[in-house]
C-alpha cells in the first residue's frame, strides 16, 4: 500500500512538473494542498 501511495505522488509529481516546466513548482502546489484541508478543517468547526 506504501509503494502504491508514493508511487501516485511521484507519478502526480511529474505531470505536475512537465505542465509548469518547473521542479520547484509542483512542489509547492502538493505541499498546499494538505495545509488547505487541514485550514478548511478547523475553520468548519
Amino acid at each position: 500500500m506504501l509503494f502504491a501511495f508514493l508511487t501516485g505522488l511521484i507519478l502526480v509529481y511529474m505531470v505536475l512538473a512537465s505542465q509548469f516546466n518547473s521542479f520547484r513548482q509542483p512542489l509547492f502546489v502538493m505541499i498546499s494542498q494538505p495545509l488547505a484541508v487541514i485550514g478548511g478543517t478547523l475553520e468548519s468547526g
